[in-house]
């Protein structure tokens, strides 16, 4: 029977493979007939709703100097100065997705989004959800049900890259939630309980048994070219040690963004964007990516941590230029324990062209540093070359 179940699990996988690889293959047959393009749009259901289908096919080729670290990478591995260099090839973060529009004119209200990618690589290349939600609304005030980007994560940096700086100095996150949401004008307001997942590692013999809905909120400015935020996130997660004791651990983090573009003559602007935030256990790729700490007495305790990234463009005309820093620092030490990774920062360039409204090719360096307890070297460091390819639709 096992041998069965592994035998259906590899067909599945070559399967998926195979269904990437001809999709990539009618992709590449479109890029070469077609100047532009643009999603596909249905009416359904008496004209009540609308649904556009797009997406983007992203081929990458990525070289690492110390290891294979794979599209998902965030830390440089522990002593990875014994580690080979390595290249790699997919398309992995390739997506596709579905948008549902109610008809307002029929006063039809709310819409719906599906969206998917092929990131989650723990089991070859399955689909992952990234967006799953219907937001209605009703009296001004909208009310979102599902999952989607945390609030805190509004504001982003312009990396190439799908890590987007997790665990590196912007805490984001995909979370199951019910929202509440309103403008006032240039301001809007976002009340929410999510489902956290991923809160991070352990430090010591434990594990996270349960995490229970957090509260989310936040606060938004939108004028022009100038956005930002405020915003925070609280919750509760039971933390239980090797010999039974449970402890609940309360998680918490507060971020700070804005950004703003400046005209710099006809089709070319300068860009500022940065994030800073500061938290204990606050999860959403925080803390380097560790939550608690179990000390001497098995009982368990949220790491603190800080930091932020900051981003600045240039676009000029089809042109795209950033240089991007971005820095978590967790404390080294908790209740006299001591932190795995005390510190994880990263810098950033690379430059993108718009070839056609529908492909866009870039390149990009980046150095991420990992100062990591018992080392053999005081920080362990990664360097990455990342070639790339986009034809949206």
């Amino acid at each position: 029977m096992k041998m069965l179940s592994n035998v259906v699990s590899a067909l599945y996988r070559r399967a998926t493979q195979i269904t990437l690889f001809f999709l990539i293959a009618a992709i590449g047959v479109l890029i070469t007939s077609a100047k532009t393009a643009s999603a596909v749009e249905v009416k359904l259901f008496e004209d009540n709703y609308k649904m556009k289908f797009y997406g983007f096919v992203n081929a990458v080729a990525m070289y690492d100097s110390k290891g294979a670290k794979g599209i998902d990478w965030a830390f440089a591995s522990k002593n990875s100065g014994d580690e080979d260099s390595a290249l790699e090839f997919n398309a992995d973060n390739s997506r596709f997705g579905f948008l549902l529009t109610g008809n307002k004119e029929n006063d039809v209200p709310g819409s719906g989004l599906a969206e998917f990618d092929f990131v989650s690589r723990k089991s070859g290349n399955t689909l992952r959800i990234r967006h799953l939600y219907a937001d209605l609304n009703a009296a001004d005030w909208h009310m979102l049900i599902g999952q989607t980007v945390s609030m805190l994560g509004n504001l982003g940096p312009s990396t190439i890259n799908t890590t987007w700086l997790w665990g590196q100095g912007n805490p984001y996150n995909l979370l199951t939630m019910l929202r509440l949401s309103r403008n006032f004008g240039d301001l809007g307001f976002n009340l929410a309980a999510v489902q956290q997942g991923g809160m991070g590692d352990i430090i010591g013999d434990g594990e996270i048994k349960s995490n229970q809905p957090n509260l989310q909120a936040n606060l938004t400015f939108k004028k022009g070219s100038l956005a930002g935020g405020l915003g925070g996130n609280i919750g509760r997660v039971r933390v239980k040690a090797s010999d039974g004791t449970k402890t609940n651990v309360t998680s918490s983090l507060v971020a700070a963004e804005a950004s703003v573009a400046i005209p710099a003559g006809a089709g070319n602007s300068i860009s500022l964007t940065g994030k800073a935030f500061t938290g204990s256990g606050g999860g959403l790729g925080t803390g380097a990516g560790q939550f608690a700490v179990i000390d001497a007495s098995n009982e368990a305790h949220a790491i603190k941590s800080s930091g932020g990234f900051v981003d600045l463009g240039f676009d000029i005309g089809k042109t795209h230029i950033h240089g991007i820093a971005g820095v978590d620092n967790p404390k080294d030490k908790v209740e006299n324990v001591t932190v795995t990774r005390t510190k994880n920062q990263t810098v950033i360039g690379n430059i993108s062209y718009d070839l056609t409204k529908a492909i866009n090719i870039g390149l990009e360096y980046q150095q991420v540093k990992t100062k990591i307890t018992g080392s053999s070297e005081e920080t362990d460091m990664n360097n990455r070359v990342l070639a790339s390819v986009y034809y949206n639709w």
